[in-house]
């Protein structure tokens, strides 16, 4: 569902039908490519922190309880890499696509560096932020819905995400001016995923992991710990 909504932005910013001469045909707009790749990477990375968050089959989570206790940053290193992992090579695919339709003038060496370096940061940066919430275990925590998060999720989506695809189209013909511009924004986004992950780590330690009320009762009896 996350990709194909995401596909479906991409498509209707980037791509547009000509009439001339008799004949249709389809164009691909400069300012459409450019937001292509951190859609994409947006909506993989939303996308897979929901399956993720999603309860498969809570009858064994009580075993990570047991084992590790309260999850620390060791425990989700393994979420974070397989998230930005997916999301790094969707958004290298949504680039090289499109920098072979592009237009000769966004076919420039600096251009399609831009475009790599954007869809690997964004990747990390955003895996680190949407992440960053997470306190269980993949596919074992019950989150129950409220309706306290319908704002969030209109500030999200409606507000937050097209407000960051502009901010950053807005910004590439910046990166994009010279190599020094380029390795500035790289330095900026190596320092703030290392800096995201050293708050996460701290958070961990100070946070506990919420139970909801039917785990919590039932926890002792699947164990076979009844009251007698």
């Amino acid at each position: 569902m996350y990709g194909g909504l995401g596909i479906a932005l991409t498509l209707s910013d980037m791509l547009v039908f000509r009439v001339g001469g008799g004949h249709v045909r389809p164009v691909l707009l400069p300012s459409g490519i450019r937001s292509a790749i951190p859609v994409m990477v947006f909506w993989t990375v939303v996308g897979l922190r929901s399956a993720l968050t999603n309860p498969i089959d809570r009858r064994g989570a009580w075993l990570f309880r047991v084992i590790i206790g309260r999850p620390n940053a060791d425990h989700f290193a393994g979420t974070r890499v397989w998230v930005t992992l997916w999301a790094t090579i969707l958004g290298l695919a949504t680039a090289i696509v499109l920098h072979t339709l592009s237009p000769r003038s966004l076919q420039s060496h600096l251009i399609a560096l831009d475009q790599l370096l954007i869809a690997i940061g964004v990747s990390f940066l955003l895996a680190d932020i949407f992440l960053f919430s997470v306190r269980s275990v993949p596919f074992t925590h019950l989150r129950k819905s409220s309706i306290t998060d319908l704002p969030l999720v209109i500030v999200r989506y409606v507000v937050l995400f097209p407000l960051f695809v502009a901010i950053l189209v807005h910004n590439e013909t910046w990166i994009e001016a010279n190599a020094f511009h380029l390795f500035k924004t790289l330095f900026f986004v190596v320092a703030a995923h290392f800096l995201l992950l050293k708050i996460h780590a701290r958070s961990l330690l100070q946070s506990t992991l919420d139970t909801p009320p039917d785990e919590a009762d039932e926890f002792p009896q699947r164990l076979g710990l009844r009251d007698t």
